[in-house]
């Protein structure tokens, strides 16, 4: 419920304005660009994110996916994050899914 008093990365709001930016070209082809410049995994956490809140990902298959595009796991930082975005996202009732646990 305090979330937004200590998430750093705002992964609501910034998830939120990717999908606005798309929406705004309409059906015109776009790309976003993002990618973390502290080597800290942000970018698989944004996505992840992402793809939980607009297009129906579990919080599994979003570290799934993470950790099959690189080499190694995603480093614990991002990877809490996205499990704290997950249970935020279940008391919010944006996520119905029942699969936030810690996979560490």
């Amino acid at each position: 419920k305090t979330y937004h008093k200590w998430n750093l990365d705002q992964l609501d709001i910034l998830t939120t304005r990717m999908h606005d930016t798309l929406l705004e070209q309409g059906d015109i082809p776009k790309v976003i660009f993002f990618h973390c410049v502290a080597g800290e995994d942000r970018t698989g956490e944004v996505f992840g994110a992402y793809k939980m809140l607009f297009n129906g990902w579990t919080y599994r298959q979003a570290l799934d996916f993470n950790n099959q595009v690189e080499t190694r796991k995603i480093k614990d930082m991002s990877r809490n994050g996205l499990n704290w975005f997950c249970y935020f996202m279940q008391e919010t009732n944006n996520y119905k899914g029942n699969d936030c646990e810690y996979l560490g």
